[in-house]
């Protein structure tokens, strides 16, 4: 999964980590599931009900009630957010709960900038025949017998660096 953000929070909604700016914010397990299930259905009412299947297996036996407000307000506390005025959560009452803030689900990653074969033989390329060029145009430095030996290198090289991209 990819992680969620919303704000200046940013969730992995797989382990549940929640971080804001790049700092850990720290949540009990079942406020992060909580919080997982929430923005993975963002503007979507999720009733109680699938909250506590989502935190409690159906062996565990808790005070549903009292654990779910727990849940919730450690949430709030979290993410900074008020009942009465919310940003993140509102809740829908005797219903369950809303994740109410935009959620940006990031794009995937670009992928990195790399040099490939052809980019790499294309350097080549371009060095060899910069280099071979400049020899050849300078006349002090190569006597003119000896062009048509530059000349004919840099044909090679230039065939086998065509060869080796195509």
């Amino acid at each position: 999964m990819t992680p969620l953000r919303f704000f200046d929070f940013e969730l992995d909604p797989a382990t549940g980590e929640l971080w804001r700016r790049g700092h850990t914010v720290p949540l009990e397990r079942q406020p992060a599931i909580a919080l997982a299930c929430l923005a993975s259905h963002a503007g979507r009412l999720v009733t109680r009900d699938q909250l506590r299947r989502a935190i409690w297996p159906d062996e565990v036996h808790v005070d549903f009630d009292r654990g779910m407000n727990y849940c919730i307000r450690q949430l709030r506390a979290a993410l900074g957010d008020e009942a009465r005025q919310p940003v993140f959560i509102e809740t829908i009452p005797r219903q369950g709960y809303r994740f109410i803030a935009p959620i940006q689900r990031p794009a995937a990653a670009p992928p990195r900038a790399s040099f490939g074969r052809r980019a790499i033989a294309g350097l080549m390329f371009l060095t060899v025949m910069a280099l071979t060029s400049a020899m050849l145009w300078d006349a002090k430095m190569v006597d003119p017998s000896s062009k048509a030996h530059h000349h004919a290198v840099a044909v090679a090289t230039a065939r086998a660096i065509h060869d080796f991209l195509f």
